[in-house]
């Protein structure tokens, strides 16, 4: 196996183990947060009997934070580990071929982009990865 070869099959496994990780990530996120349902007053977010947090820049802000309150991280904790087993179910780890779609990962198989894209951002957010260059 060449070094190209190992550098794709390393990215190919990495992909994967980040997206376990963001699972990780938002689940562990939330279970140290204000109790749900997140709801938005104006510029803050309030859950039952308390404030979460005061949006200055706009009521907008708020509206965001309260549609992205704890209640949000077992789903979508669920979607990155969905991703990951079909990525370790159906992904050849040497070559990158995706068989569900007939294309090959960091090529022209465009199947997990989205959800890669959304880990690679929340584990930013989450300080567990660096900025990607």
């Amino acid at each position: 196996m060449s070094g190209i070869e190992r550098a794709i099959r390393a990215r190919i496994l990495r992909d994967r183990e980040l997206l376990r990780e963001a699972a990780a990530a938002v689940l562990d996120a939330a279970a140290v947060t204000s109790s749900t349902p997140w709801r938005p007053d104006g510029n803050s977010v309030n859950s039952p009997g308390t404030y979460v947090a005061i949006a200055y820049q706009c009521f907008g802000d708020a509206e965001w934070m309260a549609l992205t309150d704890p209640t949000l991280a077992e789903p979508l904790a669920a979607v990155f580990r969905e991703a990951a087993d079909e990525h370790e179910q159906h992904v050849d780890d040497d070559t990158g071929d995706h068989e569900r779609c007939g294309g090959t990962v960091l090529s022209d198989c465009s199947c997990f982009v989205a959800v890669y894209l959304m880990a690679v951002h929340l584990l930013v957010k989450a300080g567990r990865i660096p900025t990607p260059e």
